[in-house]
């Protein structure tokens, strides 16, 4: 058996207050939640660096159904590279709404809360894939005796 020898390495100090800036990575994950929590706010809510891929454009586009606005900026309705200004909103009441999930889970699993909240009868569908995931109906609620 050999030893192996291991250098050390001296970790360089700074010599006063170290400040810095860097950009995290867009996350679909955090993307998508931050959607639903902006669609949730009581007020208008900015996502700065949002992943733009196929499951949160298909989050984006089922809490626009359900009426909340998600757009770039005041005014602006398209996506582009700064941000997203979300705005929670509800569609007509006792509208019917329908959403695209493909094969997103968050979007499959999340949004039927957020819907919930709503007054419209909201169906859900998605590609093949995602109707075989263990996600059941919907039930109310029955009281505690």
């Amino acid at each position: 058996m050999h030893a192996e020898v291991q250098e050390t390495w001296a970790v360089p100090a700074a010599d006063g207050p170290v400040s810095g800036r860097i950009r995290l990575p867009a996350s679909k994950s955090i993307t998508n939640r931050a959607l639903v929590l902006a669609a949730l706010s009581d007020r208008p809510a900015r996502i700065a660096n949002p992943l733009r891929a196929r499951d949160t454009l298909l989050a984006a586009a089922a809490l626009r159904a359900m009426g909340t606005e998600v757009a770039d900026g005041p005014g602006e309705a398209t996506v582009s590279t700064s941000g997203w200004l979300v705005t929670a909103g509800q569609p007509p009441p006792g509208s019917r709404v329908s959403v695209e999930a493909g094969n997103a889970g968050t979007v499959i699993r999340f949004l039927p809360a957020v819907a919930a909240l709503t007054s419209a009868a909201v169906h859900f569908d998605g590609d093949e894939r995602i109707r075989q995931r263990p996600v059941g109906a919907a039930r109310p609620r029955r009281p505690h005796r």
